[in-house]
């Protein structure tokens, strides 16, 4: 197989990873800390876990009408191989019932491949279910309508933004940390501690915020819907 052909795909080495903020919350929350971590929204989004991804990545195939898959290993890198063409796979997204893997592509993208783990029965399945999709296709794994950068990654991440460059195509996406971290739902955290409670989250603010738009906060992301902008913000 030869290997991806993307040789400027991005780099996770200087990008904040799972709990870079939320480990703050920690020293007071530590039991609400702990099951954050197991949670739908603390595994959201991670990087690739040579062990905790061993066992989709132990010489599986999935073959379908147009593409045969091979997911592997080489030298402690999971690889998803799509006909003879090898990705590393670099992040996971979700936990249950499924998850998916995304490789580096071109112009600070990330694409989610259309072969996706199921933690239940152990196997990878298609998740385009027999759609067979070409490269000529928006929907197809490698093209638009399955780049991470805009499809997936508002609702996977915490504080992300796209920083799309229309001009020349490329992403300079950033994060504060992977997954859904504490301050996506609860509010940023503050300079100084709350004089009273002694949380790094404005308590004050989110005590003044109507309970309605609060719950409408997760609507945000657990409902059909498209972002505006990048503004969008706890309240």
């Amino acid at each position: 197989a030869t290997e991806n052909p993307a040789a400027t795909h991005p780099t996770l080495a200087d990008k904040p990873s799972v709990a870079a903020i939320s480990k703050r919350c920690q020293e007071c929350h530590q039991e609400a800390y702990e099951k954050w971590q197991h949670s739908h929204h603390g595994l959201a989004n991670r990087p690739v876990d040579p062990t905790l991804d061993k066992a989709p990545f132990t010489d599986h195939s999935l073959k379908t009408p147009t593409k045969t898959w091979r997911f592997t290993a080489k030298d402690n890198t999971p690889l998803i191989t799509a006909n003879d063409t090898s990705y590393p796979a670099e992040m996971a997204i979700g936990t249950d019932p499924l998850i998916q893997y995304l490789v580096g592509a071109p112009n600070g993208r990330w694409q989610t491949a259309s072969a996706a783990w199921d933690p239940h029965k152990k196997e990878w399945f298609d998740v385009l279910s027999g759609d067979e999709r070409t490269e000529a296709d928006w929907g197809h794994w490698t093209n638009r309508g399955m780049t991470w950068n805009v499809q997936c990654a508002w609702c996977h991440m915490t504080d992300f933004h796209k920083n799309y460059d229309p001009a020349t195509e490329r992403y300079d996406s950033t994060w504060q940390e992977m997954g859904i971290g504490c301050t996506q739902c609860h509010g940023a955290l503050t300079d100084k501690p709350d004089p009273a409670s002694g949380c790094l989250i404005d308590l004050a603010a989110q005590r003044a915020i109507a309970p309605e738009r609060t719950a409408e906060n997760c609507a945000s992301c657990h409902s059909r819907r498209a972002e505006f902008d990048n503004q969008f913000h706890h309240g």
